[in-house]
C-alpha cells in the first residue's frame, strides 16, 4: 500500500486561509466592542467638574446644612459648562453616606421629577436642574443623619461613575 498525504503547498495554503478568516472573525467582533467601550467611557470626561455644591452664599445664609426644625437637608447645586455640555444632561444623583451604619442613599434629580423627599427649596416650585453657570437649591426631608454626599451626572444615555464633587460635615446646622 502506498500512503499519500496532502502536498506541503496545499497544507500551508490551507492554514494561511483559516488564519485569515479567524483573524477577520474576531476582527469585526473584537474591534465594534472595543470601540464602543471606548467612547463610552470617555463621554463623561467633559462633566468630570460639570456639577457642584455650591459653597459661596456668605454668612447670613448656610447652604449644604441640616435644618433640624424642619427634619430637611437643604443642598445648592451649581453647574458648569456650556450650553452644548447642558444638551446631554438628564439629570444628578446624590448619594447621601449614613453616619451610623454607614449606607449609602441615592437621590435622583432630573427636570420634572425627583426622589421621594426631595423639592426644591422654594415652596411649590417645579423641580428643575440648573443650567450653566446656574445655582438651584433643594431640600430633601428626612430624619437620618448623614455625613457625607456626593454628586454624579446622568446623561441621556449613561450615568457617569465619576462623582463631580463631594461635601462632608454635613449636619453644619441651617
Amino acid at each position: 500500500m502506498k500512503k499519500r498525504g496532502v502536498s506541503d503547498v496545499v497544507a500551508t495554503v490551507s492554514l494561511v486561509l483559516l488564519t485569515v478568516a479567524t483573524v477577520a472573525i474576531i476582527a469585526t467582533i473584537v474591534v465594534p466592542l472595543v470601540r464602543n467601550n471606548i467612547e463610552g467611557s470617555t463621554k463623561c470626561l467633559d462633566y468630570n467638574d460639570y456639577f457642584r455644591f455650591y459653597r459661596d452664599f456668605g454668612e447670613e445664609f448656610e447652604t449644604n446644612c441640616k435644618d433640624i426644625a424642619n427634619s430637611e437637608y437643604i443642598f445648592s447645586i451649581e453647574a458648569g459648562g456650556d450650553e452644548e455640555l447642558a444638551s446631554k444632561v438628564k439629570g444628578f444623583k446624590i448619594s447621601l453616606v449614613d453616619i451610623g451604619s454607614g449606607e449609602t442613599e441615592v437621590l435622583d434629580i432630573s427636570d420634572g421629577s425627583a426622589s421621594l423627599g426631595v423639592a426644591m427649596y422654594v415652596s411649590g416650585a417645579p423641580i428643575t436642574i440648573p443650567g450653566p453657570g446656574e445655582v438651584k437649591t433643594y431640600k430633601f426631608t428626612t430624619t437620618k443623619l448623614y455625613e457625607r454626599a456626593e454628586i454624579y451626572v446622568v446623561l441621556d444615555d449613561k450615568i457617569c461613575e465619576d462623582k463631580t464633587d463631594s461635601i462632608s460635615g454635613m449636619n453644619v446646622l441651617c
